[in-house]
């Protein structure tokens, strides 16, 4: 079942104020909505307790309201928080040209009260791919069904990571994975990166108090070429992609930059965007680019 929920018309780009880094594109407008995706072959079931027969995956959306079609990126939230964090980033990509998709998964979400429950993290890989499937049925022609992008940040990193390269759960549909701050999850089983070129972007801090370096590299080294390692210097878990600051505009430019190498059509534009990115992924004392 899909409901599509009427939205709001934000002008753009967001301020970016806090830095003089440029965007790396724009869109002059992007349109917000809900759509409510309802998964009706697999259970809610938190803690060994079935909390409903379904899986509900109330997802937001932010589009260009300029004609498409548009590259798609579905994005992973943390545990035990909302979308909202993080929206000064998705709609950074929106209006840079982007189709944006955020779910809240309905055990490891703020929302999801006393259901809260980690453990469902192995189900996540799935939820993205069952909302990227709605998405495309519900905007149909507006997404470009050919350039399709898993994100997140923390469990959400390990759920986008997984959507790519768990060997049971990911999705050949995927064109690109982003990991923030995100780690490789036993219960997902064995990973491995497929056989086709699945482009990778890690984002990691050395200071982050709930990830290590060592898991990120435990990331880094499933996957092959072309692969970009993003490293920020000195910074917090969750405020580089939710709090406003130096960090968070290096990682939208940045991680805009890698998004739109990767949603090229062509090899010059392809370059372009990656010149712009080691330099936007380079910042003496906040950032530095490895590229492989």
């Amino acid at each position: 079942m899909l409901v599509l929920l009427t939205g709001l018309v934000i002008a753009g780009p967001p301020s970016l104020q806090e830095t003089a880094l440029p965007l790396a594109a724009a869109a002059t407008q992007v349109h917000e909505s809900m759509l409510t995706v309802v998964d009706k072959t697999r259970a809610t079931v938190s803690h060994g307790q079935t909390v409903s027969p379904m899986r509900t995956l109330p997802t937001l959306l932010i589009a260009p309201t300029a004609g498409g079609p548009h590259p798609l990126v579905v994005f992973c939230h943390g545990y035990d928080i909302a979308v909202t964090p993080y929206l000064h980033l998705l709609r950074h990509w929106a209006l840079a040209g982007f189709i944006v998709a955020a779910p809240s998964f309905p055990l490891t979400a703020a929302s999801a009260g006393a259901h809260l429950d980690e453990d469902d993290i192995v189900n996540q890989p799935r939820d993205a791919t069952v909302v990227l499937t709605a998405v495309e049925r519900a905007l149909g022609l507006s997404v470009d069904h050919r350039r399709v992008f898993v994100a997140g940040h923390s469990d959400g990193g390990a759920t986008s990571f997984g959507a790519g390269f768990a060997t049971s759960l990911r999705d050949p549909r995927w064109t690109g994975v982003l990991v923030f701050s995100g780690d490789r999850r036993r219960s997902m089983g064995g990973f491995s990166a497929p056989p086709r070129t699945l482009p990778l972007l890690l984002v990691q801090s050395d200071h982050d108090e709930f990830n290590s370096l060592a898991e990120a590299w435990k990331v880094w080294t499933v996957a092959r070429s072309p692969r970009d390692y993003l490293h920020l210097h000195g910074a917090p878990h969750l405020a580089p992609f939710a709090s406003p600051g130096a960090y968070r505009d290096i990682v939208e430019v940045a991680t805009t930059d890698w998004l739109q190498a990767w949603a090229a059509t062509g090899i010059k534009t392809r370059q372009e965007a990656q010149q712009r990115l080691r330099r936007d992924g380079t910042r003496p004392g906040f950032a530095s680019l490895t590229v492989m």
